[in-house]
């Protein structure tokens, strides 16, 4: 059985998918925490969101919206 919260984070993906006219995808695996956190100041300076979540996640979220099934086919499976 799914976990709740889980089911709820791809719920709310792909909600913003469908709300938003604009995604950036980005990994950040060896990114410093000084240069995270100032990439999420000025991502709060222009009125866009940041938010951080597992691969898998964002995978399933992908493939729950309809209008991201040809970014679908091309991006997923997400790999490093």
């Amino acid at each position: 059985m799914p976990n709740t919260k889980k089911v709820a984070v791809v719920d709310d993906l792909s909600q913003k998918f469908t709300s938003n006219s604009n995604i950036t995808l980005l990994g950040f695996d060896k990114t410093s925490h000084i240069a995270l956190e100032n990439l999420r100041k000025a991502v709060r300076k222009t009125d866009s969101r940041l938010s951080v979540v597992k691969s898998s996640l964002l995978a399933k979220a992908v493939e729950k919206t309809p209008e991201l099934k040809d970014f679908s086919s091309k991006v997923l499976p997400l790999k490093n």
